[in-house]
């Protein structure tokens, strides 16, 4: 681990060992401190300059010839050697205004440990000697200008406090005290920081290191518009040396640089006249999120806390000059087609040769199971067709700094399957024991931020995420897709792409690499973008998928039954989003696609089709297409590959579309009765299309478009198919789709939810009664379909399906009903107040009351006990107050004809609020405190009841909202005030409120 850098320490690496300051110091780091002979520091402080001034003026001589580790080491030190130097700039200059200082009473250590950061309880030696000799000054890894700010401004304050703590400070009137520490608390630091800002810039010609910090300074170029390539990347860290490495440094050195005048991205494109933007001209500098980081880091709530940056060059330079890369890597997140592995490969190829040495690892490419070493080495072999050993090839180059850029870690973990959290704190063993070999390395991890929430993050790693494109930066990439194809656009009259064209589809363009997709589509549609008027997103996703598959089957040569061959190449794709879908994934194994579409019986096509025949039926179904990402990881000879969309929607509409014509499949030319519904059951029998709120919205849309009677037929077979959902299946054509384990219970209940949802989002609406028969309790089944759901299905799967439906509970004469529609206020609905009329089946018109409901709460609590559900947990623990307080009182009255129970209106009138409301809630306590049986005998509440309720109307008497004729009622029943006489803290109460009313 790297020692602190103490200003006594700097001053040690860079070789000034006779000063009488230095000296001094180094007695003190050994804790020979004498009580008289020290040195007043304060005093002395133009020597203090006049030292760190020289050091500084000689610091290129001093790192000449010094290894990378000497050399940095140095760095280091002499910027500690700024920061204290500056500091005592700004003292000197404001020196003789201070007048007071130096003071009479402040010893030497005394104000050494003010210098170093002390406080005033802190002049101990061995509190000393930490300030001194072991402590940071500042580190000079810093993104923004606080910590230097923050620094000497609290140096600063220490100097001010313990001027006021002096006997010469009681000499100074009020004018001049108030004028001394002004000076010292705004004056001082400014006057520092200026200093400190001075210093940087005139070594930045000295060393790369100073140059990048000095950027941190506000200091940097002012760039106008969006920048591509990491321009600016190379000259802010290209040094000052001439150094040129040995053959197999320069043979990555080319390999990296020549990478950057091939297509951005592999598309498929077989148009020779169609340029695909190089990696140089097509890498739009990312938007992003910088923060430390030691937990989990995929939560979105905790991202969007973090501020967007735009200066990707800056902090990426900033990190690799800092000591914090040499002892935790960089963790770099995205989405799939974000352009993280992008990123690594310009960063590796802009990364100057004189100054660093990057070896860009594609972690797909590798042994998933070998250690780190033989991960990079295998890396140098792939890239230079050279066998190296890691240490010769860095001590090679004993003036470059190696930068690992580990591409991929999320490919590890999802295709192999092999979780590998401890991932991140092997990188850190392997630069701890590079670093102590004399070899340290600076580490660069890139992953998805959905995958790198498995992982555990070392100490607080430094993150940096990549955010979306903005306008400027789809504008800015498209520019250079117009430019580049300017002269064919010309040739065949087509119209560059106007940027207003892609930003209709945010959710598309925000991502470089589906930025492409629609620019391919525009293309190979000769200007289609534009007649894409319709912001409908079934009309888009259609005509990008049924062009995309156009365009492969194309290729063949073969055009004939194109109409036919696209369908079946969008069922196949819609069985593979449905492997991912029912394995409640984002990506599934090509193993799996494999077996998925074997067991559904899509694994074979005509060989018109033109498909190689080695390629398994996983691979045949999703090897061709971009918009698919093909993550891949070697284990020893096995390759393992997983597939994911590019975009979650693709999937999600694939899904929708599949079921949808399914749907009119299955009750086209077909008996009511006698319906195929085999394929529909292997689906939808894993997980609840609820899950993925847009494919609901999916197929809302794509049902509406079918005719009136069409979503009639469609809504009457699913309602037949429900009255046997939860019987047992004979059908065995399908029986070998088993994406995931599932007991039958769970599958049956999946299958019901779906056949509800699709139901009513076919018919508009569902009512209970059709649902389950004029022979059956209708609310007594729906609760026990519920039940079921909420226990087997999904989190995502019940939350969701609860969510697209809203409930609406009825009568239909004297009989109950629920009638189900699609949720159309964005899925949210607040639950209405029940009635409890309906809850007991009283129907309207009736003047019962429900039956003996003792000990309700308690069973209902026992129950909420019993099953372990968290909502249960926390509703029963708002609610355990209020059970407290009223006991067994479950009593229920017909008031207005809503019927209420007495823990309600005990509620009510706790909280009421509005003096319009007041009344009525006052009113309705009143009745249950008077309440009477039928031969007119009041009927006490019990004892805890009675005192919360005169509690209630006493706090409404206090806010004057208690009507003076409620308190007239409870006194003129000198039954209710006999009652009283139980409890002697009962009386008083009443007695008080007729004193306020």
């Amino acid at each position: 681990m790297r020692r602190s850098m103490s200003y006594a320490y700097a001053l040690e690496l860079l070789g000034e060992k006779e000063n009488r300051i230095v000296a001094f110091l180094g007695k003190v780091a050994g804790g020979a401190l004498l009580a008289t002979g020290g040195i007043d520091l304060l005093e002395a402080r133009t020597e203090v300059v006049e030292l760190g001034n020289r050091v500084l003026r000689s610091l290129g001589e001093r790192l000449r010839g010094t290894n990378r580790v000497t050399r940095r080491e140095r760095i280091y030190a002499a910027h500690a050697v700024v920061v204290v130097t500056a500091f005592f700039e700004a003292l000197d200059a404001v020196g003789d205004r201070l007048g007071i200082v130096p003071v009479p009473g402040l010893n030497a250590q005394q104000q050494m440990v003010l210098v170093m950061g002390g406080t005033t309880t802190e002049l101990n030696q061995e509190s000393f000697v930490k300030h001194l000799a072991r402590t940071d000054l500042v580190t000079p890894y810093v993104i923004d200008e606080s910590p230097i700010v923050d620094f000497y401004a609290a140096l600063a304050e220490s100097i001010a406090a313990h001027l006021t703590g002096l006997a010469a400070w009681d000499h100074l009137d009020e004018t001049e005290q108030e004028r001394l520490i002004t000076l010292v608390r705004t004056e001082v630091p400014e006057l520092a920081t200026a200093e400190y800002e001075a210093q940087l810039r005139s070594l930045a010609g000295v060393s790369t290191e100073f140059r990048v910090w000095l950027t941190f300074r506000g200091q940097r170029e002012v760039l106008d518009g969006v920048l591509s390539g990491l321009a600016g990347l190379e000259d802010l860290l290209t040094s000052v040396r001439d150094a040129v490495g040995p053959d197999s440094h320069n043979a990555l050195t080319r390999a990296y640089r020549a990478a950057l005048e091939k297509p951005i991205a592999p598309s498929g494109q077989d148009d020779d006249d169609i340029r695909i933007p190089s990696l140089a001209d097509g890498y739009i500098d990312h938007r992003f999120r910088f923060t430390y980081c030691s937990g989990v880091v995929g939560s979105e709530e905790w991202w969007r806390e973090q501020p967007v940056s735009d200066d990707l060059v800056r902090v990426l330079a900033g990190h690799l000059v800092s000591p914090k890369a040499f002892s935790c890597p960089l963790l770099i997140l995205g989405q799939p087609g974000s352009g993280k592995s992008v990123l690594t490969k310009v960063l590796a190829a802009r990364l100057p040769q004189e100054g660093f040495l990057p070896v860009r690892v594609e972690l797909r490419q590798v042994d998933a199971d070998a250690d780190l070493q033989d991960q990079i080495e295998a890396a140098i072999r792939l890239t230079t067709s050279e066998t190296v050993k890691w240490p010769r090839f860095v001590d090679a180059a004993p003036d470059a700094v190696p930068v690992v850029l580990l591409d991929g870690f999320d490919e590890l973990l999802q295709a192999t399957g092999v979780t590998r959290t401890d991932f991140l704190h092997n990188v850190v063993r392997f630069q701890e024991r590079e670093a102590d070999q004399g070899r340290p390395v600076a580490v660069v991890v890139t992953s998805r931020t959905a995958v790198a929430d498995r992982a555990s993050l070392p100490g607080t790693t430094p993150v940096l995420r990549l955010e979306p494109f903005d306008e400027d930066q789809v504008a800015a990439w498209l520019r250079v897709w117009n430019a580049i194809n300017g002269d064919t656009f010309a040739v065949r009259t087509w119209r560059p792409i106007p940027s207003d064209c892609v930003l209709r589809y945010p959710e598309l363009a925000e991502q470089p690499l589906l930025l492409l997709m629609l620019a391919l589509y525009d293309v190979a549609t000769e200007n289609g973008l534009a007649s894409l008027t319709s912001l409908d997103p079934i009309d888009v996703y259609e005509r990008l998928f049924h062009e995309f598959c156009r365009r492969e089957l194309s290729k063949s040569g073969d055009t004939s039954d194109m109409s036919a061959r696209i369908e079946l190449e969008l069922e196949r794709l819609a069985i593979v989003a449905f492997a991912m879908f029912n394995r409640r994934s984002q990506w599934a194994a090509e193993a799996e696609l494999t077996e998925d579409l074997l067991a559904l019986k899509l694994d074979s096509a005509p060989s018109s089709r033109g498909l190689r025949a080695p390629l398994s039926a996983g691979e045949q179904a999703v090897g061709k297409f971009f918009f698919i990402h093909n993550t891949m990881a070697t284990q020893g000879t096995r390759i393992s590959r997983t597939y994911e969309f590019l975009h979650s929607t693709f999937s999600e509409f694939l899904i929708a579309r599949h079921v949808a014509k399914e749907l009119v499949r299955m009750t086209s030319g077909a008996s009511r009765r006698t319906v195929d519904d085999a394929m529909l059951h292997a689906l939808l029998s894993f997980e609840c299309l609820a899950s993925r709120d847009a494919v609901v919205s999916f197929l809302w849309m794509l049902l509406g478009r079918e005719s009136t009677n069409q979503r009639a037929v469609i809504a009457e077979a699913l309602v037949i198919l429900h009255a046997d959902a939860l019987m047992e299946r004979t059908e065995t054509i399908y029986a070998a789709y088993t994406p995931r384990r599932a007991d039958v219970v769970e599958r049956h209940a999946a299958w019901s939810a779906n056949l509800v949802l699709l139901a009513t989002l076919a018919g508009g609406e569902l009512r209970a009664t059709r649902l389950f028969g004029d022979g059956k309790d209708a609310i007594e089944e729906w609760r026990r379909h519920a039940a079921l759901w909420r226990a087997m299905l999904s989190s995502g799967g019940w939350d969701g399906l609860v969510d697209s439906l809203d409930t609406f509970r009825e009568w239909s004469g004297r009989r109950r009903d629920i009638t189900l529609k699609p949720a159309t206020r964005g899925f949210v609905l607040d639950a209405p107040d029940p009635d409890l009329r309906w809850t007991f089946d009283i129907p309207p018109g009736d003047a019962a009351l429900p039956g003996d409901m003792h000990s309700a709460r308690y069973s209902a609590e026992r129950k909420a006990h019993f099953t372990a559900g968290v909502i249960d947990d926390v509703l029963s623990h708002d609610l355990r107050p209020l059970r407290d307080r009223v006991g067994d009182s479950s009593g229920y009255f017909s008031l207005d004809s809503e019927l209420k129970t007495e823990s309600r209106m005990l509620l009510e009138a706790l909280l009421v609020l509005d003096r319009r409301a007041a009344g009525k809630a006052y009113e309705n306590l009143v009745t249950v405190l008077l309440a009477t049986d039928m031969r007119g005998r009041l009927v006490m509440v019990e004892p805890y009841y009675l005192v919360t309720a005169l509690a209630a109307l006493l706090v409404g008497a206090e806010l004057q909202n208690l009507p003076s004729e409620q308190v007239g009622r409870l006194t003129a029943s000198a039954d209710f005030e006999r009652s009283l006489l139980s409890d002697h803290r009962l009386l008083p109460l009443l007695n008080r409120i007729r004193e306020l009313t």
